[in-house]
């Protein structure tokens, strides 16, 4: 029995997206993604191949949902502090 396709708002968090399916979902530009995973300061990826990237949807909403801000979120600790 095959899963029923999600909605625009029902994503699974096993589900590996491509850097143009996480771009649509976050409208977020894949350039600023590969300049995060390049720094190491983005989410969990897996390596498919050579040139064949995927991301776990349910580590790319806990890596937003760390770096949540406004009210009743604290803001994210990025070691910018001045002691």
């Amino acid at each position: 029995m095959s899963r029923p396709k999600p909605s625009k708002i029902d994503f699974y968090p096993d589900e590996y997206v491509t850097e143009r399916t996480l771009e649509d979902r976050t409208q977020i530009s894949t350039r600023h993604w590969q300049r995060l995973r390049q720094s190491g300061d983005g989410p969990q990826y897996v390596v498919v191949g050579r040139r064949c990237i995927r991301y776990r949807w349910g580590a790319v909403m806990e890596f937003m949902e760390a770096r949540a801000c406004g009210s009743g979120s604290a803001t994210p600790d990025r070691g910018d502090e001045v002691s």
